[in-house]
């Protein structure tokens, strides 16, 4: 027997016998005529979705397809919420994503697109591991598609499994050789592992298939810090649009951020420095008009809003706040922070500690920023935080770390805005170990205007917001030495840059891990940091960055760099 799959099976076979039970057709009747009437609006809404999904209304399609999902009784739930993840996934509404893509699994689809979305609504969470199975799986089930390999290639960098990258790309490559965007992945995974030759080469094969690609510019800009320049035919082509308003604001600001790079190097600084400010403008523009509605950013606010953030925390962790702690945790492994202001040699620390076997890099982890939100309001949190909910959020943080590595004796975690959550991170983990990183404040803030940062820091499209920030997180260190009963070990860079070894030594001695005279020459095993220092780390420790800020000192004239009273 065929039964319609908008019409319960206990209807259609009483409809089949001429009677219910009851003996009353017209009632059978009458609601295998509703039924029919729901399945009809429920295929209305989702063909007015997809519409809406092709003109890129997300929030629209999500609303449509939860409508959908509501009025269907017993029809296609499992294509229903495979339609609502990927819409809510588009609509950036990724924890949502991953719930319907879960729910059509236990319904009983099973779609490669499916794992595929899962996968990557994870990775965006920054939940690696899951999002490297749901990967996994997706390729599991359509190992033809070169576009699911590429998800799992571009994972495996950003879990820092740089060999497990490159074999991934190969697979796709060897199904989609000429592909613009897998070349280009190849590009990015070399530059993650530090070897700036080969995602120079990948970059400009990809300018050799399209020559208008900005970000394979950009990526082959990326090599200028490695001594690599770029050629005059590109800087050439790339210049006469670097202002053309067909081009994003993005976009614009990545080709001037190039020349700026190379007019540094040829020591054209008054040039750079016109580079440099037209590619913050156009960063700071493209920053703006991607936050999210009703969240609109005024940048002449910043300054004060920050000094109220910081202000708020230190209300919330007076002296003597944590004169009682709980007991340190004895279980698992005790937390590694490395803090500083961005820029300040976190990535070179990792780098360091990622040589030693009983390490794991786990890079810049978002993790404490989501805890504080969740410890019921942050910064007030800090005052009342009971047991109960502590533990759960310090578990939950151990679990992250579990997620990246099982077995190492430690993970670190370099977000360096982490100094914002001393206070959580304290009550949480009263044996966490802390690596804080200085660098010269001049060196720090020019640097800082001069990346083009992963993700939006709003604070780094002005130097006047760069001191502003430098400032509060002068203050708020000075705060929690006097406050928090952790043990801060201070990292210099130029006395670590200056003398590597002794620098190294201490801070292997702080974690307790026996030094081995070799760690300085070993790599870091597939340590592939995903920060504006990634082509760098195939460098010599040396001090070529010392100073940096020397030939723009009048641009940094005038800047209050010292802590307020």
């Amino acid at each position: 027997m065929v039964v319609n799959s908008c019409v319960p099976v206990r209807s259609t076979y009483a409809a089949e016998m001429g009677k219910t039970k009851t003996g009353k057709p017209a009632q059978s009747a009458r609601k295998a005529g509703v039924l029919a009437g729901k399945a009809g609006k429920v295929d209305s809404l989702r063909a007015q979705a997809r519409a809406a999904m092709a003109g890129r209304d997300f929030s629209r399609a999500v609303r449509l397809l939860e409508k959908a999902v509501r009025q269907d009784s017993a029809g296609d739930s499992a294509g229903l919420f495979a339609e609502l993840g990927l819409a809510r996934l588009q609509a950036g509404d990724n924890r949502a994503a991953i719930r319907a893509f879960d729910r059509a699994l236990v319904l009983g689809a099973e779609d490669a697109g499916i794992h595929n979305g899962i996968g990557l609504a994870c990775q965006a969470l920054g939940e690696v591991g899951r999002a490297l199975t749901a990967f996994e799986h997706a390729v599991a089930a359509a190992p033809g598609s070169a576009g699911f390999r590429l998800n799992l290639a571009n994972a495996y960098k950003n879990a820092g499994r740089a060999a497990d990258a490159r074999a991934a790309l190969r697979a796709a490559q060897a199904i989609a050789p000429d592909s613009a965007a897998i070349i280009y992945a190849r590009g990015n995974i070399e530059a993650a592992a530090g070897d700036a030759a080969a995602a120079v080469a990948a970059y400009a094969a990809v300018l050799d298939i399209d020559p208008g690609h900005i970000n394979a510019f950009y990526g082959l800009g990326q090599g200028i810090k490695a001594g690599i320049a770029v050629p005059d035919r590109l800087i050439a082509r790339f210049a006469a649009r670097a202002d053309d308003p067909a081009i994003p604001p993005a976009g614009r600001g990545r080709i001037h951020h190039v020349l700026a790079m190379q007019a540094d190097a040829a020591g054209d600084f008054a040039q750079a420095r016109l580079h440099f400010d037209a590619f913050n403008r156009y960063a700071a523009e493209a920053a703006y008009a991607a936050r999210s509605q009703g969240q609109a950013f005024s940048p002449d606010a910043f300054p004060d809003a920050f000094k109220a953030e910081i202000d708020a925390i230190i209300a919330a962790s007076p002296a003597g706040s944590f004169a009682r702690q709980p007991q340190a945790e004895t279980e698992g492994r005790r937390p590694l922070f490395i803090i500083g202001m961005p820029r300040s040699g976190t990535t070179l620390v990792e780098g360091l500690l990622a040589r030693h076997r009983a390490v794991t890099a786990g890079g810049e982890l978002a993790e404490m920023a989501l805890i504080a939100e969740q410890a019921g309001g942050y910064p007030a949190a800090l005052r009342a935080l009971p047991e109960k909910r502590r533990k759960a959020l310090a578990a939950r943080y151990r679990a992250r770390l579990t997620d990246i590595d099982p077995d190492a004796a430690w993970v670190s975690d370099k977000m360096p805005v982490n100094f914002l959550h001393l206070g959580l991170i304290a009550r949480l983990f009263p044996d966490a170990v802390i690596l804080h990183c200085q660098r010269d404040a001049r060196d720090v803030v020019w640097s800082c205007y001069t990346q083009n940062f992963t993700g939006n820091l709003s604070w780094s499209y002005r130097l006047a917001d760069i001191a502003a920030f430098y400032r509060g997180y002068r203050r708020l260190m000075a705060h929690w030495r006097q406050v928090l009963p952790l043990p801060v070990h201070d990292i210099v860079y130029e006395d670590l840059v200056a003398a590597p070894e002794t620098g190294a030594k201490a801070i292997f001695d702080h974690l307790g891990l026996e030094w081995h005279d070799e760690l300085l020459a070993r790599p870091a095993a597939d340590y592939a940091p995903v920060t504006a220092s990634s082509l760098q780390q195939g460098r010599r420790i040396d001090s070529h960055a010392v100073g940096r800020w020397r030939p723009y000192a009048d641009a940094l004239a005038g800047l209050d760099l010292d802590v307020p009273d």
